[in-house]
């Protein structure tokens, strides 16, 4: 990817330990098909680590599996939460604290292999697709 002035888009990742406690790849990628695809806009909040983005006014947000750019969501918002917010882990509520990007569909399932190492936190991007 070549380096751009002012970014669209973020990527995050997610951890081969996170993936396996979502039940695995073939279960993370059904559960977004199920409720980010079409004209479904469900919200999603995923937690980005200890910093937000400087940049906040963005288009989209890639997710990282597996070493693999694999979906794009619209951006929401982002979200500090240092007193925590309930959310769902396996059925049940469940309070996270930290710093969370919002998003919401419609899910786009990337249109061919983009290979992208994992990392940390996120990673500023252009548009990618």
């Amino acid at each position: 990817m070549k380096m751009i002035t002012r970014p669209d888009s973020i990527l995050v990742t997610m951890s081969k330990q996170n993936i396996a406690e979502w039940g695995g790849l073939e279960t993370l990628d059904r559960f977004f098909k199920v409720h980010y695809s079409g004209e479904n806009d469900n919200t999603f909040w995923y937690k980005v680590g200890k910093n937000l983005p400087i940049h906040r006014d963005l288009l989209y947000v890639y997710l990282v599996l597996e070493n693999e750019i694999r979906w794009r969501f619209n951006l929401v918002c982002f979200e500090e939460c240092p007193d925590g917010v309930e959310l769902y882990k396996n059925g049940k509520p469940t309070i996270f604290k930290g710093n969370f990007v919002v998003v919401s569909g419609p899910l786009i399932k990337a249109p061919e292999r983009f290979p992208f190492k994992g990392f940390q936190g996120f990673r500023y991007s252009g548009v990618i697709y």
